[in-house]
């Protein structure tokens, strides 16, 4: 079987807090639900956000076998964190979808 391609760069993108926040207003007047990472109860969980201000900032974790923790800096940084114990699967594959009303 050939194997994938090499590729040497990688590139992506950082949005200013200002264009994220203008992303995330624009996805809910088009009545789309943001999902997105926020801190729960000691851990990092996916929910529906609002606005910016429903990001972490200054939070990171640390994984081992059999451990979780989140901790707390003063770095301004948002999604310093690995991926928390949830997935998205629930909210691409929801238990219960209502077809009719």
């Amino acid at each position: 079987m050939p194997s994938a391609p090499q590729t040497d760069h990688v590139s992506f993108s950082v949005l200013q807090p200002t264009a994220l926040e203008g992303l995330i207003t624009e996805l809910r007047s088009r009545n789309y639900r943001v999902i997105a990472p926020v801190l729960s109860e000691g851990a990092i969980e996916l929910a529906e956000i609002g606005s910016l201000d429903d990001l972490p900032v200054g939070v990171d974790d640390e994984q081992s076998p059999g451990r979780y923790r989140v901790r707390r800096d003063a770095s301004p940084t948002r999604f310093g964190f690995a991926v928390g114990p949830q997935s998205l699967k629930k909210y691409l594959h929801p238990a219960e979808h209502v077809l009719g009303r």
